[in-house]
């Protein structure tokens, strides 16, 4: 990070050092067992998250600069691939309301790289089954969706909610890719007519 800071334009000296320290989340992440609350209890937050708060802070800030970085320079795909993925693995042991703005901005990036992947790759068109790729992209909507349910509110008579806006044309974007095929446009429409869970924090409804 210091490196970063002080050698703003060598993003790729930046890059290349943010790749070293990666590498070693994949086995920090998978020594922590993914612990669900306990129903009924006063703590909602999963042990995974408030025993290993401090280190969360750490590798998720590792693992975002890594990737802005990654996206403005000529990453390979796969690498690129993989910091998505090592990002949401770890982000199974967060709660919604931890770094809010940071995952907005990698779920975005993040699901503007599978469409165009998508795009990309020519599927045949007697193929009606979903792609590869679609369950993993539902799971980032779901989870951005309850980031977005506990970080913004409601907008009020003439303001604009821009996150669940540029949300919702992600969520289109991504039934677009995946093939336009009516049987799968019932995920679509839930997420875009239906009312999120109350909150303490927000009362946002995706409409």
């Amino acid at each position: 990070m210091s490196h970063e800071k002080l050698h703003p334009s060598n993003l790729q000296g930046s890059l290349d050092i943010y790749l070293s320290a990666s590498i070693l989340i994949d086995t920090l992440e998978a020594d922590i067992p993914r612990t669900a609350p306990t129903p009924g209890s006063p703590n909602p937050q999963p042990a995974s998250y408030t025993q290993y708060l401090e280190l969360w802070r750490w590798v998720e800030r590792l693992l975002w600069r890594t990737i802005v970085i990654a996206v403005r320079t000529t990453m390979d795909e796969l690498t690129l691939s993989a910091l998505f993925r090592q990002y949401f693995a770890c982000s199974s042991h967060w709660v919604s309301s931890f770094r809010p703005r940071h995952r907005s901005t990698v779920s975005t990036l993040y699901l503007r790289f599978v469409i165009s992947q998508a795009y990309a790759t020519k599927r045949p068109s007697s193929d009606t089954s979903p792609p590869s790729w679609l369950p993993e992209a539902r799971s980032v909507i779901q989870e951005y969706r309850s980031v977005l349910n506990v970080s913004t509110k409601f907008p009020r008579a003439g303001e604009r909610n821009v996150l669940v806006e540029e949300f919702v044309d992600l969520c289109v974007a991504t039934w677009e890719a995946s093939g336009v095929m009516g049987e799968h446009i019932g995920w679509v429409i839930d997420v875009r007519f239906s009312v999120c869970g109350p909150s303490k924090n927000s009362d946002l409804q995706v409409v």
